[in-house]
């Protein structure tokens, strides 16, 4: 393990009542937050076994739940801060502040993603002379991935961004090019923001090693095989 790395798997709520996502509003809270935790799960199993420390950070409300899918394997803190921003400067700065030299923040909305996508991310901060950051885009506009050698982290860079999600992208890019940063763009991936995500990661991912997954063991659980379930506008949860 390179014990100077560090990603951030920043957890979204596991409670019902806190869920307040797109996908919740298309296909329910209760449906959504139990379909959040088996995000969460697959996604820290796949990276548990990364040359990287991996640092779960919990909201205030879900530290048990958090803990207990993740079998207490890992590094837990709490997400400080009344804001997104915050929430993300804050984890930066208490990895940094705890000696790595290079940190990588994902959220826990993209289940399937490999984790060779993440160590490709660090080897490119490795070199330090060529990159001081990294980004990985979303098809919408966001990204689901973005991380700093510790000598480059732009503590403003999470500030000031447009609320609608499709601009975060470029005014990142923009704010970070300004600043000097050398960063590196990554390929693509698709957070599962709605529910045309959610049934394009279950049309791709048939067949494949994610299909054995508890993400599509619990989609198969509510009768659910195919992405144009969940686009059907009569789509219900039992």
């Amino acid at each position: 393990m390179q014990q100077d790395q560090c990603l951030i798997v920043f957890a979204g709520t596991t409670q019902a009542r806190g869920v307040t996502s797109r996908l919740a509003r298309e296909v329910g809270t209760n449906f959504c937050a139990e379909l959040y935790r088996h995000f969460l799960s697959d996604t820290l199993m796949t990276m548990k076994d990364g040359p990287f420390a991996v640092n779960v950070f919990y909201p205030q409300d879900s530290e048990e739940e958090v803990r207990e899918l993740s079998a207490n394997q890992f590094r837990f803190y709490p997400q400080r801060g009344d804001s997104a921003p915050e929430k993300m400067t804050n984890a930066f700065a208490d990895c940094f502040g705890r000696a790595f030299q290079s940190a990588i923040w994902i959220g826990s909305d993209c289940p399937d993603l490999p984790r060779e996508v993440v160590e490709a991310a660090f080897n490119t901060l490795a070199d330090g002379d060529e990159n001081d950051a990294v980004i990985g885009p979303t098809a919408n506009g966001g990204y689901y991935l973005i991380g700093f050698n510790s000598d480059a982290f732009e503590p403003d860079v999470f500030y000031g961004l447009s609320s609608t999600g499709d601009s975060v992208l470029e005014e990142t890019l923009d704010f970070m090019r300004n600043r000097g940063c050398r960063l590196k763009l990554i390929g693509r991936w698709q957070d599962i923001a709605d529910r045309n995500a959610l049934a394009k990661l279950i049309d791709r991912n048939a067949g494949t090693v994610f299909d054995a997954s508890g993400t599509m063991a619990y989609l198969k659980s509510k009768k659910i095989s195919s992405g144009w379930q969940i686009l059907d506008p009569r789509f219900t949860v039992s």
